[in-house]
């Protein structure tokens, strides 16, 4: 691939990823004037609200931190070069590229812990339930021991932290490059 068609490559890949993140901005930006909104309508906050706006804004990330590996991965495609006996010169992409791929592979991690950790713990309280013949009260009142959520908080910072090391070796190629 000659050295035009790489710069076409990525200026169509600028203008998309510049696309993509104004629409998500767009989003975001309606998201928090929609929760001002709702702010000021209230006067306190309870506990809940708190962890619903930590959810909000790590499920947001998640997404994020999803589009920008893909986008390194594609990034790293575009500057493979096939002239040499590697298909990404040899040692300078690697590292991003590997990374990248760990962050998408914790990500994974992440939500299928998450799913089978509380699912678990649904099932034994559900169980209890049952068991003990208690009523809906009992269902409607019942607190999660903090534990069960600290190891997908560490996958989600470390899905966060390998996609933000990734991005650095990727600018740091891009800048000897260009």
């Amino acid at each position: 691939m000659d050295t035009e068609q790489q710069e076409l490559q990525l200026q169509s890949f600028k203008e998309a990823t510049d696309k993509i993140i104004a629409e998500k901005i767009t989003e975001y930006k309606q998201k928090l004037d929609e929760a001002a909104k709702s702010e000021k309508q209230k006067k306190g906050k309870t506990l809940n609200d708190y962890l619903g706006f930590l959810n909000a804004f790590t499920s947001n990330a998640s997404t994020v931190n999803r589009s920008l590996a893909l986008g390194g991965i594609a990034i790293i495609w575009i500057f493979k070069k096939p002239e040499t006996t590697h298909a990404i010169t040899k040692g300078l992409l690697n590292l991003p590229l590997l990374l990248l791929a760990g962050s998408l592979a914790l990500d994974l991690l992440q939500y299928l812990f998450g799913a089978v950790a509380w699912k678990i713990f649904y099932e034994i309280k559900y169980r209890i339930w049952k068991k003990n013949n208690y009523d809906s009260a009992y269902a409607s009142d019942i607190t999660a021991p903090n534990w069960i959520s600290l190891p997908i908080y560490i996958l989600w910072l470390s899905k966060i932290a390998a996609m933000m090391v990734a991005y650095y070796f990727i600018i740091v190629y891009l800048l000897k490059e260009l």
